[in-house]
């Protein structure tokens, strides 16, 4: 296995020293340097090409944002993973980071103690550092491809769901950002997240898009032309009928350990709306939602793949392709095409791509 060559970018020495020997305790990383601002980073990442940057957002003389504008002008390979402070004020950074250009981020555990908290930011630099190994071996340069040809539902859908993890709010960003008209039905979205920063994601989606988009709340009715997203940290299910059904936000586990659950969320889906839903798995690690697609699967509904060069993370859809749990894969943009042809929202979506 190759390993993964990283760079730490924090302004405090004690978070820089920490994440060091932290990242060299996991096989398949090393820690190659440290820079203690924004303008020391860019110099590093210049000398040695990292594969990955841990990245402090809030740092004297350059902060973080301005580090990730300027990798993105040079064209960096290097994949940036957010380190933040996990409060309204750092998930609503965080989120911005997100849609300049960062990966994905690990939170700085709050309320526990100090070897746990250790534990804590060491298993999430493990998962999350890891995985710029599988991108950087699977990066391909994107192309144009033709719509793929799929069955389509022999009746109009009556709900959209979606799951997704690990480089998931730039493609919902740009997912809704494509569906600038009502659909005239609900959606329901699972993103793996912690607290606090899924109703910052919702509200950064709400302003691209021409729906309604919001964090779930418990025994809330479901509308048409909303759409609901799992609170971080909780479960989001669906029940009732379709004429009448409520958001269901508790927090059950379940086997995979997410909370949010895409298998969760989606087998709920399922067994109300049976045959009339479009599921979308969209980039992240791991196989969370191949189970749910399953059920989808088995009452009839429609399931596509976000496909893999537009992938930050070529995970999720990877395994539900491998289940033989999906129809097709495309690109956001095909998706948003086709979900508006199905809802015969905008019979020109598709002429346009």
């Amino acid at each position: 296995m190759s390993v993964i060559r990283v760079l730490v970018v924090d302004d405090s020495s004690m978070y820089r020293q920490l994440l060091r020997e932290l990242i060299d305790e996991v096989p398949g990383l090393e820690c190659i340097g440290t820079a203690e601002d924004g303008r020391d980073a860019l110099e590093n990442i210049r000398r040695l090409e990292p594969d990955a940057i841990t990245l402090d957002l809030e740092m004297p003389v350059m902060d973080g944002l301005a580090v990730i504008q300027a990798l993105k002008q040079q064209e960096s390979k290097t994949r940036i993973l957010l380190v933040s402070a996990h409060s309204k004020a750092g998930a609503a950074l965080t989120v911005e980071a997100l849609e300049a250009g960062a990966y994905d981020f690990i939170t700085k555990p709050q309320g526990m103690g100090a070897k746990r908290a250790r534990e804590e930011i060491r298993r999430q630099l493990k998962a999350k550092l890891l995985g710029v190994g599988k991108v950087r071996d699977t990066e391909q340069k994107s192309v144009d491809k033709p719509t793929p040809q799929f069955k389509k539902p022999l009746f109009k859908p009556q709900a959209l769901t979606i799951g997704c993890s690990t480089g998931g709010p730039v493609a919902l960003l740009h997912l809704f950002g494509k569906i600038q008209q009502p659909l005239g039905i609900p959606v329901f979205i699972v993103q793996h997240m912690p607290p606090l920063f899924t109703r910052t994601l919702a509200e950064s989606i709400n302003k691209v898009s021409a729906l309604t988009v919001k964090e779930a709340e418990h025994g809330e009715w479901v509308k048409p032309d909303y759409a609901y997203i799992a609170p971080g940290g909780r479960q989001l299910g669906i029940v009732g009928t379709p004429d009448a059904a409520t958001l269901e936000v508790n927090d059950r586990e379940v086997d995979n350990g997410f909370k949010p659950s895409v298998d969760l969320l989606f087998s709920s889906v399922a067994k109300v709306y049976r045959d009339r839903v479009v599921a979308l798995i969209l980039s992240g690690m791991g196989s969370d939602g191949t189970q749910g697609l399953r059920c989808l699967k088995q009452e009839g509904a429609l399931a596509i793949g976000q496909e893999e060069s537009s992938c930050v993370v070529y995970g999720m859809p990877k395994s539900a392709r491998r289940a033989g749990v999906i129809e097709a894969e495309m690109t956001l943009d095909q998706m948003a095409a086709v979900t508006l042809e199905l809802l015969d929202a905008v019979s020109a979506a598709v002429a346009d791509l």
